[in-house]
């Protein structure tokens, strides 16, 4: 009577313990869901910031003129570096999210434990590091006073009409969209990268703890 009522012990141990480690394969789903979303709305936003920093370059290239014009557009020294570090970060950042959707989404990849579970750490880590000091370097950069940049510029003029391009008022908007998408892109990576760490930690607890009951669980 003894042993059966050890037995009956056991088993509920062993289903509790089963029941507790499904529960956190749940949650795990429930936060890969999230993450991926995550990502995707970062690639989404990092493209679009690549679009519009883009255009705003291109039509200064094609607008300002040399010194010799009576009629210049654009002052003599004006400061694009700061357009130019939201391009290359924004780019930079795009890659590295779609390194970790990728990993996320290919079957292949997702089954390669290890691979998978550092990707979903390393990737947003760095993606963060470099969306806080390229937004940090865009306003070093802009911040100063002695050059002019297209942000400075567009916004000062926005308010003049013009008939063709460049239309100041339009490239100061999408400036700003830049930067403003720029400030949201940082604090999304800084999100998921906190949800690749908890899931780093979390399935190695998943794993201790299916090695120490049986049956366990098979993460998906």
């Amino acid at each position: 009577m003894a042993m059966e009522k050890h037995a009956d012990t056991s088993s509920f141990e062993v289903d509790s313990r089963d029941h507790s480690i499904q529960k956190r394969v749940n949650a795990l789903r429930h936060d890969e869901t999230v993450r991926i979303s995550l990502l995707g709305l970062a690639v989404a936003m990092g493209v679009t910031i690549m679009g519009l920093c883009a255009n705003v370059y291109s039509v200064y290239e094609r607008t300002h003129v040399g010194p010799d014009h009576y009629l210049a557009l654009w002052p003599e020294q004006l400061n694009t570096a700061p357009t130019s570090v939201l391009l290359a970060g924004s780019t930079t950042v795009v890659v590295t999210n779609l390194v970790a959707l990728i990993t996320s989404k290919v079957q292949l990849l997702r089954n390669k434990r290890l691979f998978h579970s550092l990707t979903s750490v390393i990737a947003p880590f760095v993606g963060s590091i470099l969306a806080v000091v390229t937004v940090g370097e865009f306003w070093a950069v802009n911040a100063s006073n002695t050059d002019d940049t297209l942000l400075s510029w567009t916004c000062r003029w926005k308010s003049v009409s013009m008939g063709q391009q460049p239309y100041f008022g339009t490239l100061c908007h999408e400036n700003w969209a830049a930067v403003v998408m720029a400030i949201i892109v940082m604090v999304l990576e800084l999100v998921i990268l906190g949800l690749g760490a908890y899931q780093w930690i979390t399935e190695r607890q998943i794993v201790h703890s299916s090695r120490r009951s049986s049956p366990s669980p098979v993460l998906a």
